[in-house]
Formats: structure tokens, C-alpha cells, sequence
């Protein structure tokens, strides 16, 4: 009996060995098969990014001319000085105004500049049936009225009225579609009634910020 039960426990021994030893082969097994997964799919997906082609979109300056168009009589009615023909350069994927390229131009301008440029698309969308969400956010676009310096490009644009002529002409609805403006100065009192104004301040007397509170 001694013997018996000194084979009985090397026995239950040799058989927790081996269910120990056989959950590792399966362990050893199912690695390697999530291992040849990976592999499969790494290279089906190096395969999938070669066979997709490269586009690069570039605008001609014939297919832009009417956007160009529509940017040119926005400047034009914000009275912005010398003008003249807008275009679409195709090298510089931009505008050209008056012969000089809207990035030549300093902070003020091409501040200005951008912002005929967004809503231009937006009323060029709007002209043509395009998708557009038709909601246009301008951030400083008179940012060239508030340099210290009053020289320049900055002089130039205020001897022109373009600041009253900016607000009038959106207010009378010169492009289609929402117009949101940040901006620290107050537009003309002649056109106050014509638009919605929110002043934004850390008081509780006033709005704190865009988002109403809730929101």
C-alpha cells in the first residue's frame, strides 16, 4: 500500500505536468496563429495604401475665374483702393489683386483679403448650387485699424472708407448666408439696427463669452 500510494502521487504529478505542459503548446499554438494574422493583415493594408493613387487637386485660373469674379465685387464694394482685375494664380493656388499676390501684402490687407476670400466662396457656392453650410466666421478681418502706427497699406485702407463700407455692405446683405465677425471695434452708428450685436465681457452686466451659458 505504501508503494501504491507513492505511484498514485507521482502519477497526479506527471499528469499536472503534462495538462500544464499542453496548455503552453496551445498557448505556443495560438500566438503563433494571431502572430501570421497580423502579418496578413499589415500586409494587406501596405498593399491597400499602394494601390490607392495620389490626387493632387489644383485649381486653374480658368476654373476659378468665377470665384475670382465674385471676390473682386466684394472688394470692390467694401471700397477697397486699386483693385483691379482679381484672378486665380495656379501657381500660387491664391488670389492675385490688382497684379499683386494677396500674400505680398501686409497683416492688415491680407486680413481683409481672407476674409473676401471666405466669402466669396461662400457666394460663389451659393451662385452655382454647390454645398456650403452657408455660415461664414470671420476672425479681425479689420485687423488693419487697430496698428498703432497709421502708415502704409493700414492709412491707405481708412483715407478709403473701407471699415463703414465693410459693415454696410454685409448688413445690406452683399453675400448670402450667415456672417459671424469678431472684432474689437464697434462698426459705424449709421447702420446699428442692421445686425445682431454681442459684446462679450468678464462683468455680469454683460455676455461672458460666444457660447451662452448652458450651452
Amino acid at each position: 500500500m505504501p508503494r501504491v500510494k507513492v505511484s498514485a502521487e507521482a502519477l497526479k504529478g506527471q499528469n499536472d505536468r503534462r495538462d500544464l505542459l499542453l496548455i503552453g503548446l496551445r498557448t505556443i499554438e495560438n500566438t503563433g496563429g494571431l502572430k501570421k494574422q497580423q502579418s496578413d493583415l499589415e500586409t494587406l493594408r501596405a498593399d491597400a495604401k499602394s494601390a490607392v493613387p495620389k490626387i493632387t487637386s489644383t485649381a486653374t485660373t480658368a476654373e476659378m475665374d468665377g470665384f475670382a469674379q465674385t471676390v473682386e465685387a466684394i472688394l470692390k464694394a467694401w471700397k477697397y483702393p486699386n483693385t483691379g482685375r482679381v484672378v486665380f494664380s495656379e501657381t500660387n493656388q491664391d488670389l492675385v489683386i490688382g497684379e499683386h499676390t494677396r500674400s505680398s501684402h501686409g497683416k492688415g490687407v491680407r486680413a481683409l483679403t481672407c476674409a473676401a476670400f471666405m466669402l466669396g466662396i461662400m457666394q460663389h457656392c451659393k451662385t452655382k448650387n454647390l454645398p456650403h453650410p452657408f455660415v461664414s466666421l470671420l476672425d479681425s478681418p479689420l485687423v488693419a485699424y487697430q496698428e498703432p502706427d497709421g502708415e502704409g497699406e493700414s492709412q491707405t485702407l481708412k483715407q478709403a472708407g473701407v471699415k463703414d463700407a465693410f459693415y454696410a455692405s454685409l448688413a445690406t446683405g452683399l453675400v448670402g448666408g450667415q456672417v459671424i465677425i469678431f472684432e474689437n471695434e464697434d462698426p459705424s452708428a449709421d447702420i446699428a439696427g442692421t445686425f445682431v450685436k454681442h459684446h462679450f465681457t468678464g462683468t455680469s452686466s454683460g455676455r461672458k463669452g460666444f457660447f451662452p451659458v448652458g450651452s
